[in-house]
């Protein structure tokens, strides 16, 4: 299991935004980009805890600040995710063949430490 962050800078201002599909939509693909290398950067210590797959089934559990759309969340979260799972070689690609699935599910609210926790099984 790893932990990352659900909310992140998207955007020129400064300011926490829900990685969701909403911000993703508005925002600059310039800023998007960088938002999404910023991330790939937070996660990258957390990505180390785990190895090299060849097909997996992520299961992400969110700990949200409040109530929200969570399928919006998701969205953007499993992207960003899962592109910086693929750049940090822990599988080679996130296409339907080695990523087969994903399950996620709100567990409850955290205003105090927002964060997805995502569980990766391997299958055979």
């Amino acid at each position: 299991m790893i932990t990352v962050p659900c909310t992140w800078f998207v955007g020129v201002k400064k300011r926490k935004n829900y990685l969701n599909l909403n911000t993703y939509r508005n925002a600059h693909f310039i800023a998007l980009n960088r938002s999404k290398k910023d991330y790939k950067e937070e996660i990258k210590e957390e990505l180390r805890k785990l190895g090299v797959f060849k097909k997996v089934k992520p299961v992400y559990k969110y700990y949200l600040p409040r109530k929200c759309d969570i399928g919006n969340v998701h969205s953007i979260l499993e992207k960003y995710f899962l592109d910086a799972f693929v750049e940090l070689g822990h599988i080679q690609d996130d296409d339907c063949t080695q990523v087969i699935g994903a399950d996620y599910e709100f567990v409850e609210y955290d205003k105090k430490n927002p964060r997805c926790e995502i569980f990766i099984e391997e299958l055979i």
